[in-house]
């Protein structure tokens, strides 16, 4: 292999090398992540109701756009 090839290898494994570091020169890994606490249950088939019987008013905190990432033709709702 020639000189003339070699270097750019050199130049784009020094540039990766560079980007991969942090700022502060500790890892990301080394830092501790607080545990959550969760609840584990067992599946089971049973009724959902969407039932709300209250005087308040309903209004949801914030907005969601949702976009399909493929497309196609929703055939059948097999729960609510």
């Amino acid at each position: 292999m020639s000189a003339r090839h070699i270097w750019p290898s050199i130049l784009i494994s020094a540039m990766l090398v560079a980007a991969c570091q942090s700022e502060d020169g500790d890892n990301a890994a080394d830092e501790e992540i607080a545990a959550i606490p969760v609840e584990i249950a067992s599946a089971t088939r049973g009724d959902i109701y969407a039932i709300y019987s209250g005087t308040a008013p309903i209004e949801a905190f914030a907005d969601a756009t949702v976009i399909a990432k493929v497309g196609g033709e929703v055939r059948e709702i097999l729960v609510e």
